[in-house]
């Protein structure tokens, strides 16, 4: 296969957003081997969930199928039905590769090779049924470390229960109790559930780590996977940000196990998602619409007026505008915090108008008026990347507006630098730091990881900053505190310059974090700076507990624009 047509396959699972109305079909233009039959959704908008963190299905069947024998089983798995909603952008029906049994060596080989052109998958679903089962069981299920999820119908236990990798698995039909005992004792997983014919297995430390074994006599394989569905395989994705980042690529097994990450489903945390096309009062001229999306949790319908918080989200450069509602976890620590949480696409797309800091102030002003249970004391900004960038200049530009803001791998621009996006012209901001220096006060949270080779988080040989720590200095100079000088990376390890309160966190990825607090002259932790120890360009999860739980003890008096913090 060539490189080039492996790569157009890749950019068509990437680019083309999912939609409500999925319907997988061939791709004739893309030649691949005998054995592999690829079907692909064509639709695009913005209609469906956030296309990066799609389930990429991958499947093996019970030996050898023609073109017409994959399509009906796509069929059968209930792909273009019932489950059309989530399904992702592509399925691979994978047979042998010599025509007639699966080899665990070849097979493997070839799957390692398709995998590593590829090179880029966040949420691989490898399903394995009769003899492709066996081959999952033996061959990818011990070192799966890309796979988010397994399952498998029929097929033979494994030889061995030996492997390298954990990954959460759904097992059914014949030998699954036989087959769920290499997962169970890879995944370190202990028993939650104990049924007549269903059992659940769980690891201690990381929730989703789970196997599910389904011994129910006569079930058939679309009754089976519409279970795996709704018990596992739709309740997390996997990221691989492990020393670099995760949408850069790599090779099958060189970042170790990708991370599990929840896939975000917010009818189960009872929240609504609403897409919104409205024209405002357009600063620019423009003739296009705003887009935005906003995600309602349960507790906004009977709460009372001026009660619930508000987080902006942005996301990144030329981000699909779903971006980090469906990666960074707000959504669903609103629906657990009492929150609501808009993103907005900020920067503009074909048919959407580009909204700049004006335009964003517009939106936040709209959704106000929209629904009076939102809190205007207590509106916050957070970004990722371009976002985090954006989300800073709001802090300096709209003070009067924001509670709090928070970048995530984003900082402030060096001289000359905005990415055409004029309320982020650093000159202006620091001019208007200055000019606003200790006659506000605005909170500002810093997340970003140290293996971050986008918008670099320190370095011994940047002493006068970065990107990130010289938007440290900007809200120094804001909150009209002494402004750090060069860094001391010696004398302050990690950050380069004293924190306060100094505190690691650990959580049960690769990753902890270190974290520390600059004071104000009240001895409030005004700006609370985190790093994600060797962690990549993107969201980490649990970071937004931590920047939740940095902005909800602030607010800013409507009437007054006085800062206030409260003690919880």
């Amino acid at each position: 296969m060539k490189r080039i047509l492996v790569s157009l396959l890749f950019l068509a699972v990437m680019l083309l957003p999912a939609s409500a109305q999925i319907k997988f079909t061939s791709n004739p233009q893309m030649p691949l081997p005998d054995n592999i039959h690829l079907y692909m959704n064509q639709e695009s908008g913005f209609d469906g969930r956030f296309v990066f963190m799609s389930p990429v299905w991958w499947i093996f069947p019970d030996g050898p199928c023609d073109a017409s024998q994959a399509e009906a089983l796509v069929d059968e798995l209930g792909l273009n039905g019932p489950l059309k909603d989530y399904v992702g952008m592509m399925v691979a029906v994978t047979g042998p590769v010599n025509g007639a049994a699966y080899d665990k060596e070849k097979d493997f080989a070839a799957y390692e090779a398709l995998f590593n052109k590829i090179r880029v998958f966040t949420n691989l679903k490898v399903v394995g049924i009769g003899s492709g089962a066996t081959f999952v069981n033996e061959a990818i299920a011990p070192v799966a470390s890309e796979v988010a999820d397994i399952f498998c119908f029929g097929g033979n236990a494994p030889r061995e229960t030996t492997g390298t990798s954990t990954v959460p698995a759904y097992l059914a039909g014949k030998n699954a109790a036989k087959a769920a005992k290499a997962y169970i004792a890879r995944d370190k997983a202990v028993q939650t559930v104990k049924g007549k014919s269903l059992n659940v297995y769980q690891n201690a430390d990381e929730p989703l780590l789970q196997v599910i074994v389904n011994t129910q006599k006569n079930l058939s394989l679309k009754e089976a996977f519409a279970d795996a569905w709704e018990r596992l395989l739709s309740r997390n994705y996997r990221c691989s940000n492990l020393g670099h980042t995760g949408y850069m690529g790599g090779l099958r097994g060189q970042y170790g196990d990708y991370e599990l990450e929840p896939y975000l489903i917010w009818e189960r945390l009872g929240t609504e998602r609403m897409k919104v096309e409205q024209s405002l009062f357009n600063y620019n001229g423009g003739n296009h619409p705003y887009l935005w999306f906003e995600y309602i949790p349960a507790c906004l319908k009977d709460a009372s007026p001026a009660s619930v918080p508000m987080v902006i989200l942005l996301h990144g450069h030329n981000n699909d505008p779903r971006t980090q509602a469906e990666t960074s976890g707000f959504v669903e620590l609103g629906a657990s915090e009492g929150f609501f949480v808009a993103e907005l696409e900020w920067q503009g797309k074909p048919g959407y108008e580009y909204m700049d800091d004006n335009g964003i102030e517009a939106v936040v002003r709209e959704l106000l008026r929209k629904y009076p249970q939102l809190d205007p004391s207590r509106v916050y900004a957070e970004g990722l990347s371009a976002g985090g960038f954006s989300a800073t200049a709001l802090g300096v530009g709209k003070s009067h507006l924001f509670a709090a803001v928070g970048a995530h791998s984003g900082g402030v621009f060096g001289q000359g630098l905005n990415l055409g996006f004029p309320f982020m012209n650093p000159e202006m901001l620091w001019n208007e730091a200055r000019q606003k220096s200790g006659k506000i006060r605005m909170p500002f949270f810093s997340i970003c990881g140290t293996a971050d080779d986008a918008v670099p988080f320190n370095a011994p040989g940047a002493p006068n900053g970065s990107m990130i720590t010289d938007s440290w200095r900007l809200y120094q100079l804001l909150n009209g505190l002494t402004v750090s000088g060069p860094t001391d990376l010696e004398k302050y390890p990690l950050f380069g310059l004293e924190l306060k309160n100094r505190r690691r966190v650990e959580t049960n990825k690769h990753h902890a974090m270190e974290m520390g607090d600059i004071l104000d002259a009240a001895q409030l932790p005004v700006i609370r700076i985190v790093a994600v120890e060797n962690f990549g360009h993107w969201n980490f999860v649990p970071g937004s507990a931590l920047m939740w739980d940095f902005f909800k003890h602030w607010r800013r008096d409507p009437a007054t624009g006085e800062s206030v913090y409260s003690e919880l």
